[in-house]
């Protein structure tokens, strides 16, 4: 499994590659030794800035990322440990380790950050210290998903210019679940609240090769 690190423009999506396609074991001390070969879902601490929870198969660790990629300085700080019983509410015969995961941008609720997480054609939300229900279908929660046809996710990103803005990837890639045969990228707006279902298309889809060419460069699209 490879990796490439790319800038993306907050105002335009641009993108710029910086660096890679690496082997992901080459790069990342902390995954080699726990023998992560692959990443399924990555999902960045809100208590610190420089610390990642990366997510394969049942199993999960925090690593603190010291610095630029490819300085091989990364330490494990936590795990791994059973994504199952760390994460109660993931628990079910649907769910299992994430596809994807998407951090709220919102102020923590009693201390607690919320975030997204998906799996295959479901999805559910997850704060450490409270049950906010199973897993659901995306396309009965997920308008904009399911007006475009986005059945499943591959990838989501949080664009950080607005509070409220995503970007969401499926298609060519891994976990194609899909009868679509373009690759597509779509920015929504994210419900602020938990429960509304007021998430709207803002552009898109799109060819995600077209817009991401470092992704087509790398070999990734």
């Amino acid at each position: 499994m490879s990796i490439v690190l790319i800038h993306v423009d907050p105002t335009t999506l641009g993108d710029t590659h910086l660096s890679g396609p690496h082997c992901i074991i080459d790069d990342w001390v902390s995954l080699k030794q726990v023998g992560f070969s692959c990443v399924d879902a990555a999902l960045p601490n809100p208590g610190a800035p420089n610390q990642v929870f990366f997510f394969f198969q049942d199993r999960y660790v925090l690593v603190e990322v010291c610095s630029p990629p490819g300085a091989r300085d990364d330490k494990l700080i936590d795990g791994p440990k059973n994504t199952l019983i760390e994460f109660a509410n993931l628990q079910g015969p649907q769910f299992g380790t994430p596809d994807v995961t998407l951090q709220v941008a919102r102020p923590a609720d009693n201390g607690y950050y919320w975030v997204y997480f998906f799996k295959n054609t479901k999805w559910l939300q997850f704060s450490v210290g409270e049950v906010l229900g199973g897993a659901k279908d995306i396309g009965d929660y997920w308008k904009s998903l399911k007006k475009v046809g986005f059945k499943t996710m591959d990838m989501a990103m949080d664009t950080r210019f607005t509070s409220s803005v995503g970007v969401s990837m499926r298609g060519y890639g891994i976990r194609l679940v899909s009868h679509r045969h373009a690759a597509q990228r779509h920015p929504l707006t994210l419900s602020p609240l938990k429960g509304k279902a007021n998430d709207e298309v803002k552009s898109g889809p799109y060819d995600t090769g077209n817009l991401w060419p470092t992704l087509r460069e790398a070999g990734f699209y």
